[in-house]
């Protein structure tokens, strides 16, 4: 009999006491200051009771200075309670009438000002932009950050429906994560101002609010997709993204309809933290991205699965986020799969196994550190932030390839889509996955008893076993390898370099990434060669480029000092930056200069990428 689970009752990260009132629906008013880097706001919330007797609303704020509330109507009494810990930001308390009973409906105004210091937005001048003419901000919420820009129930548990009105000086255009509801009209409050409408119409949880103020230019790729970038790389970005659409209908053949009605792509500037972030409608996208070969949009069927795994179906608290990665990155390399086959399917998760996997575990945790599990507990200690890492998406994929692999993949994929049905527009935890699973398969018990549930979910470090992944395009990258890093100067001259002018891509970032993690330390002599014979000093792939500082920065070969800060200095994507970062402050050589690098660069910097970049400062104080 399968155990009974319990939905989640509190989410370490929030303050919300969304088992006893929810959110429904919020109207959003911005008026955008682009001097002052402030918004002038206003949210109308709907509320529903769950409990009888409900006598306050507890929401999640930070950053937002609250001028007025009113409930129903009239004035309502709220006082603000200091963060319980820095990261949660601060609790605000508003009274209810008392005996507020189950099913009541009620409405709520809070009018308030987001301040220049909100860690959810980004402020840039003309001059840090891609074109340096006009200012430029975007938000980016995800994991608790939305609570900077409105006070709210800051937790995926709470979905609600949005209406965008956001007030922006000519002749910016303003972006929102959801569908244009009308044409943008003039502001008669505010000269010179436009106004701009969107409606989310699917109920969200707060982190996939998002919106952007900038120059910004379209281009058609289908007639539900269009990119958006700042002018001079419009053409350059519709070319990388012009597969987007065929991408999106192999998604449906897999995971069904796509019910969104728009997917638009948002390229960021050089600044944005992260690959990119599943906004509904309105994917942001990092500019790294754009090699010139499309060799990186798989990152953009990631964020094309989110409308599925994670928008619809979404994780409880942060403590359970590889229901919402992991199920990403399994069917983000399903569909891999399904355009090149199982081979580039497999290699695509060995390169996740060795360039993603194992250094979050052996080199940004370690093997025993609670954050190296899958289902992970913040209780005690449950920042988010400083718990995320590669490990949701990772290791997550490899637990569904196992159980695909017990299962089969057309018994898999019927039973997501009856989870689709049960759970699309709600938030669950681990249990209650399980659970569905398990009664869903419960006349496979002989199957499902080979699934050791707790080893994956709750064991430390790396899974419990390695899938039995195709290697044979990843053997040929090893071999080659093995060649360079026991080479001498002499036997260097002479490898052959007509192997890696053949390997494609994602070979020639899986070739480098095996000699930066090789077991043996390649020469300073026979890496300045390689560099030469290989022409590795004109690298434009920015998965490549990464590596190979840290190839270079692990053999401590001074040349690529330089470079290594100045690939920091101007790529924001965490993915890529931090660890040379932490590469940089390993080597006592590089580790005062690689500080005052980050102290010049991190006004330019986004507030979440100074966040995660200082964790590997105080790593290194610590030291």
């Amino acid at each position: 009999m399968v155990k009974k689970a319990e939905p989640t009752k509190k989410d370490p990260a929030s303050y919300a006491n969304f088992t006893e009132i929810t959110v429904t629906n919020i109207d959003l008013k911005y008026v955008v200051d682009m001097d002052e880097r402030t918004m002038e706001s206003e949210a109308e919330y709907e509320l529903e009771v769950l409990q009888d007797g409900v006598q306050l609303i507890s929401f999640d704020t930070r950053d937002c200075e609250i001028h007025s509330i009113t409930l129903n109507g009239q004035a309502s009494s709220w006082k603000i309670h200091p963060a319980e810990k820095k990261y949660k930001g601060e609790n605000l308390i508003i009274e209810t009438p008392k005996g507020m009973q189950k099913g009541q409906k009620s409405k709520l105004f809070i009018k308030f000002t987001v301040k220049s210091t909100s860690l959810a937005l980004q402020w840039m001048t003309k001059e840090q932009t891609i074109d340096k003419k006009y200012p430029l901000m975007f938000t980016y919420n995800q994991p608790i950050n939305a609570r900077a820009i409105v006070p709210c129930m800051d937790t995926p548990s709470v979905k609600a429906t949005i209406n965008y009105e956001i007030s922006a000086p000519n002749p910016l255009q303003v972006l929102c994560a959801a569908v244009e509801s009308k044409e943008p009209t003039n502001d008669s409050n505010h000269p010179n101002h436009r106004i701009f409408h969107y409606r989310q119409k699917i109920p969200i949880p707060s982190y996939l609010i998002a919106f952007l103020v900038g120059h910004y230019v379209s281009a058609e790729i289908s007639d539900r997709i269009r990119v958006w970038t700042e002018p001079s790389i419009l053409e350059k970005a519709r070319y990388e993204l012009e597969t987007t659409e065929e991408q999106l209908k192999l998604a449906e053949s897999i995971l069904g309809k796509f019910v969104w009605e728009r997917n638009d792509l948002v390229v960021l500037p050089n600044s944005f933290p992260f690959g990119g972030m599943e906004n509904p409608n309105m994917i942001f996208l990092t500019p790294s991205l754009l090699a010139g070969d499309r060799s990186l949009v798989h990152l953009v069927t990631h964020e094309l699965v989110h409308s599925w795994s994670g928008n619809l179906v979404t994780n409880a608290t942060w403590e359970h986020m590889w229901l919402n990665e992991g199920f990403t990155k399994y069917y983000e390399r399903r569909i891999l799969g399904a355009q090149f086959g199982e081979q580039r399917r497999d290699f695509s998760n060995l390169n996740g196994w060795t360039q993603n996997l194992r250094p979050v575990v052996y080199e940004q945790f370690d093997p025993e550190h609670p954050w190296t599990a899958l289902v992970q507990d913040h209780s005690i200690e449950g920042d988010p932030i400083s718990s995320f890492s590669m490990i949701y998406y990772e290791k997550g994929q490899a637990f569904l390839y196992t159980i695909e692999k017990i299962l089969g993949k057309e018994e898999l994929d019927r039973w997501f889509h009856k989870y689709l049905e049960d759970f699309s527009g709600k938030a669950l935890n681990t249990d209650q996955w399980k659970e569905h699973f398990c009664t869903f398969f419960a006349d496979k018990a002989e199957l499902l008893a080979k699934i050791d549930f707790d080893a994956w979910m709750y064991g430390k470090g790396m899974p419990p076993v390695k899938p039995n992944y195709d290697d044979s395009l990843q053997v040929q990258c090893q071999i080659y390898a093995d060649l360079w890093v026991t080479a001498d100067e002499k036997t260097a001259e002479t490898i052959d370099t007509t192997t890696y002018n053949h390997f494609n891509p994602h070979q020639k970032i899986e070739f480098i990434s095996i000699l930066r993690n090789h077991e043996k330390t390649m020469s300073k002599e026979t890496l300045a060669i390689m560099e030469k014979r290989l022409h590795l000093e004109t690298l434009t792939n920015v998965e490549m480029e990464y590596l190979y500082y840290l190839l270079g920065l692990k053999t401590r070969w001074e040349p690529i000092i330089d470079r290594a800060k100045s690939f920091v200095e101007r790529c924001g994507r965490l993915k890529f930056s931090r660890p040379v970062y932490r590469e940089l402050l390993g080597w006592e050589r590089t580790q005062k200069e690689t500080i005052d690098l980050f102290n010049r660069c991190r006004s330019q910097m986004h507030p979440l990428g100074v966040e995660y970049t200082m964790i590997e400062l105080k790593k290194f104080n610590e030291n």
